[in-house]
């Protein structure tokens, strides 16, 4: 055996080289897949606060996702003081968590966000946003001085 017909074999058995064989028998080359070149799409997103009588708050989060093929993940960061990261949960094309949030003392303090889309093929979109939490409102001395 040459070393020639030794590489035929050995490129054959790993299906490296094509003989007119398909898996369904009809004599045609199968077709190699297409590269997945489409990056899913944030259709819809959104935010919304939730406070807790304890005083923790927690932004909620929800995306409509779709790709040509599969969504691998979608995932959100939020950044400012107190913030958080999130995988961000579904089936189908929607999803939906949470990142808890530290709310101001007094005033209001803001936040930005980006919910970020994966495909299996490593394409990505993302949607950005922001929102502001509101601490507590002070106590009213009802205009009497201390």
């Amino acid at each position: 055996m040459t070393m020639r017909t030794l590489l035929l074999i050995t490129a054959a058995t790993f299906g490296l080289i094509g003989f007119g064989c398909s898996s369904s028998g009809g004599g045609g080359g199968d077709t190699p897949p297409t590269a997945d070149t489409t990056s899913p799409t944030i259709a819809s997103a959104s935010s919304s606060l939730t406070k807790t009588s304890g005083g923790d708050a927690y932004q909620s989060f929800s995306a409509t996702v779709t790709d040509n093929r599969d969504v691998q993940s979608v995932t959100v960061a939020v950044s400012g003081d107190g913030s958080g990261n999130a995988t961000l949960s579904g089936s189908g094309s929607s999803y939906t968590g949470q990142v808890q949030v530290t709310p101001p003392i007094l005033g209001t303090k803001s936040y930005s966000y980006t919910i970020t889309a994966t495909d299996l093929a490593g394409n990505k979109d993302t949607e950005t946003g922001t929102f502001t939490v509101s601490g507590n409102t002070p106590p009213s001395t009802g205009g009497a001085p201390f």
